[in-house]
């Protein structure tokens, strides 16, 4: 394991492959069900963790790192790369989440903060449908492999809006296929 997450411990409640189980499919389980557990991902050059509460993605970690919160602010239009270098540095320096900085100095809203919270969750989670089929996955029920990491009290992302944009990104041709030739 990488930095990125804290190791399971014990037998994943859960595994296979993109090629059996689609990332759209596992997300509609895991709403189904209102699971809340971690979700490990390993595909070729890149890891991902997934932390759900109640069916739902609350926080993902993919790495290589991409969307930065930093990047998702400048994006979003919050604030300017000098004013991000500045919060991060005293963020790292303090050891807090750079959120958490932004909000005490009035450089972003909560509200703000929420949406490019929001933001960089549905990105992260975007990333994750690019991922092939021979991705492997592990679901480990009622574990938190993100602890310490973020804020585990942000708001989840709807699931039904990432399945949507998961069958943009990756339709499920041949299971579309199958069900349209019985028609």
């Amino acid at each position: 394991m990488g930095p990125m997450e804290a190791s399971p411990t014990g037998v994943a409640t859960a595994s296979g492959t993109f090629a059996k189980t689609p990332a759209v499919h596992l997300l509609v389980y895991m709403q189904e069900r209102n699971l809340t557990g971690s979700l490990l991902l390993d595909a070729a050059g890149s890891r991902a963790t997934i932390s759900f509460r109640d069916g739902a993605p609350s926080r993902a970690r993919v790495d290589p790192t991409e969307h930065l919160i930093g990047r998702v602010f400048e994006d979003l239009g919050y604030l300017g790369q000098d004013e991000m270098r500045t919060a991060l540095a005293a963020a790292e320096k303090a050891k807090r989440l750079v959120g958490s900085v932004l909000l005490e100095r009035s450089m972003v809203s909560a509200e703000q903060l929420r949406m490019g919270l929001a933001v960089q969750l549905h990105r992260r989670m975007g990333r994750v449908f690019s991922y092939d089929d021979a991705t492997k996955f592990s679901y480990y029920d009622r574990v938190d492999l993100l602890a310490g990491y973020g804020d585990p009290t942000q708001s989840v992302a709807d699931p039904l809006t990432l399945v949507w944009m998961g069958l943009r990104k990756r339709p499920l041709r041949v299971q579309l296929e199958a069900s349209l030739s019985r028609l």
